[in-house]
């Protein structure tokens, strides 16, 4: 697995690029969210893209699941900002997204387009 993490400016907006490659367990992506939160925080940025296009999942949709559910847990708050981009997967994502909509978390949303993410992101 492969990941990097990076500040950058888009419009004038500050945003953290997470990008992940390769096979990602529960264990990876809880890390891998704390550090970018711990990054947000350090550097006082609201806004997350979460690129998860080369991304291969080794946990079942419950996983994904429980991770919406937990969010807010992991140090997430309604004053961040978080755009996943993705490839694979779509019933997963939709199922995500589904659930943070059903859980009221109107600041996390799912694109399949990197540029409508960004975009998406500096309009908040």
């Amino acid at each position: 697995m492969e990941v990097k993490f990076l500040i950058t400016e888009y419009f004038n907006v500050k945003v953290i690029q997470t990008t992940v490659k390769g096979e990602i367990t529960i264990s990876d992506r809880n890390e891998i969210a704390l550090k970018t939160i711990e990054k947000m925080r350090e550097e006082k940025i609201s806004k997350i893209i979460w690129d998860i296009r080369e991304a291969k999942f080794a946990y079942s949709l419950v996983g994904s699941h429980e991770f919406i559910v937990d969010i807010k847990q992991l140090g997430v708050d309604n004053s961040d900002y978080l755009a996943v981009v993705y490839f694979n997967d779509k019933q997963r994502h939709e199922h995500s997204k589904i659930v943070a909509y059903n859980r009221g978390i109107v600041n996390l949303q799912y694109f399949q387009d990197i540029d409508k993410a960004i975009e998406w992101l500096v309009s908040k």
